[in-house]
């Protein structure tokens, strides 16, 4: 199985997934050596740590018994991985629950939605279904962001790296806390590509010299 360095789970502080080394469910003592998982494993965790990175509008999670809900969309590609990480975890006090889904209209009821790469043909339909509901969606393609996709995950250089689209996620309602943003190796903003580390692109300064009408 491929293994792939997951920086950003030791720096989000997930609780341990069953059978990985004791260091991925704390913070990295410095000079620690990072993690190695295979792709799924790894994606499987980044799913159950971006549920501690996010709000949810009240109306999503009404109850505190009510399950937030991590979906797999069509085809799954983590097997047992994906459950055995979230049994028994919760995140603001809700439950977390792993649930399969192969209709586009059972996914308005997720809370996080993932479409592998296997339903490409299909993923322009399942976002159209759960725009406007508050259902954050992440994949796996390079077109994802580019159809309306909120958080696409990726291969890069043996680690796992993931690009953010704000407006997607706030389209869905689905606040992405400040911290999640600064892990993103891309995030993009109003159309535009923004660094993390800095905020959101803003035009030219004004020239003192001119004033804020360009001297007219």
């Amino acid at each position: 199985m491929r293994r792939l360095v997951l920086p950003l789970l030791l720096a989000l502080g997930a609780g341990p997934a069953p059978g990985a080394e004791p260091a991925q469910g704390a913070a990295p003592a410095r000079g620690a050596r990072p993690v190695r998982l295979g792709e799924y494993e790894a994606k499987a965790a980044f799913l159950f740590n971006i549920t501690r990175f996010a709000e949810w509008p009240k109306e999503a999670l009404p109850e505190a018994a009510t399950p937030l809900l991590i979906c797999v969309f069509g085809e799954d590609p983590f097997g047992p991985v994906l459950d055995e990480i979230v049994r028994g975890e919760t995140s603001a006090g809700h439950p977390l629950a792993v649930r399969r889904v192969t209709l586009p209209a059972a996914a308005r009821e997720c809370h996080v939605l993932f479409c592998g790469a296997g339903e490409q043909d299909h993923l322009r339909e399942i976002l159209r279904v759960v725009a406007g509901r508050p259902v954050l969606t992440v994949g796996e393609t390079a077109s994802f962001l580019d159809q309306g996709g909120a958080v696409a995950l990726r291969v890069d250089k043996e680690r796992i790296a993931f690009d953010v689209d704000v407006d997607a996620a706030s389209e869905a309602r689905v606040k992405l806390s400040s911290k999640l943003l600064r892990l993103a190796s891309n995030v993009r903003e109003r159309g535009r590509q923004r660094d993390p580390e800095r905020g959101p692109e803003r035009g030219p300064e004004p020239d003192p010299e001119q004033g804020p009408e360009g001297g007219r």
